[in-house]
């Protein structure tokens, strides 16, 4: 049976590194009737190689930029648009054949409408994708796109976004035991402005076309999440205990994993390792508690309180400070007002 257009939902799934963006993603392809790739959304670096002055993706400081992305442009030309966008994510599929099928058809799509706009040839491609599969469920993961998601949702009918948030006491200790530089604290600011942007969703969406999820219910909430997901994404052939007999595997049928920094006894690692089928582990979700000392809480907490208190996450009273952790939360002070400074001042040129 062919899908009509109506038929299929797009999705896509953001967060920022280490909050479990690539675990989620491998969830979400393991639900029925849908086909989830891994780093699909290449229209901002794509638009930034063809304008410049974008300021994407990870050359945060200069996010303020992001504002100035204008998705309904006309692409300079189809032959860009593959080699920026289609080539590196259908690259990822393992099947030099099928990659083959689908970018001839969109070739020829494509051509049928010569005069596409970044944000009409993203949903080409994804239509593509939907026939290939013949899937309800078409999209994928990606990182730091937190800045254009009210476009997309406001140009894309059929499209719908889920946030994926994590304390940010468990991505700064993610990204300490994964040896994953992630920046100091007071300057990630990639975090909090993914919550200003759940806090600032446009009005004029829709109801039910954004949805936030908690890294941390994921695990320990699994089958309520997951229903919760399946229900947003209108997939109703879901069954939570069918669905947790299964392996979950990627794109190329492999079995997928997690990055471990510890080894079965608890003990840090010199160098993660990938340890295949190891999911839904609970660990990681509370590992900050221990990890941290009590001044570093401290400042975390203190440093994030408010988008802590807005996200639900708790917030324990009475971890200790010294001069040492009051200096150095001055010292975050001043970097913070740097910063906001210093991004009024770009977007005033």
């Amino acid at each position: 049976m062919t899908l009509k257009s109506s038929d299929f939902t797009i999705c896509i799934l953001d967060g920022i590194a280490r909050s479990g963006t690539t675990f989620t993603g491998a969830v979400i392809n393991s639900l029925p009737d849908t086909f989830f790739l891994m780093d699909t959304f290449k229209l901002p670096q794509y638009y930034q190689e063809m304008h410049g002055h974008c300021g994407h993706p990870y050359n945060i400081s200069e996010m303020a930029k992001s504002s100035n992305t204008d998705f309904g442009k006309m692409i300079p030309s189809y032959s860009s648009f593959e080699m920026h966008c289609v080539n590196p994510t259908l690259a990822r599929l393992g099947d030099r054949e099928k990659e083959a099928r689908i970018k001839e058809r969109l070739r020829k799509r494509a051509n049928d409408k010569p005069f596409l706009s970044y944000v009409r040839a993203f949903e080409l491609f994804y239509e593509t994708l939907r026939e290939e599969y013949q899937v309800r469920v078409v999209g994928g993961k990606t990182t730091f796109c937190h800045a254009y998601k009210n476009q997309m949702l406001l140009n894309i009918p059929n499209l719908k976004w889920i946030d994926i948030i994590r304390d940010v006491r468990g991505v700064m200790c993610s990204g300490v035991t994964g040896h994953y530089r992630i920046g100091r604290v007071g300057r990630f600011d990639p975090w909090r402005e993914q919550v200003n942007s759940i806090k600032n969703l446009s009005t004029s969406i829709e109801k039910g076309r954004h949805l936030l999820i908690k890294y941390e219910d994921i695990i320990l909430k699994k089958e309520e999440t997951m229903y919760k997901i399946a229900n947003f994404l209108g997939i109703e052939s879901f069954d939570y205990k069918e669905w947790e007999k299964k392996p979950i595997l990627k794109n190329d049928g492999s079995l997928f994993g997690t990055h471990s920094s510890f080894d079965e006894s608890g003990k840090p690692l010199k160098e993660f390792y990938f340890r295949e089928g190891k999911m839904f582990d609970t660990k990681p979700v509370k590992r900050w508690e221990t990890f941290f000392s009590k001044s570093e809480k401290w400042l975390l907490t203190k440093v994030y309180r408010q988008e802590l208190s807005f996200l639900g996450y708790p917030i324990k009273k009475g971890f200790s400070m010294n001069l040492s952790i009051f200096l150095s939360y001055l010292r975050i002070c001043f970097w913070r007002c740097l910063f906001r400074l210093r991004g009024i001042w770009k977007k005033a040129i």
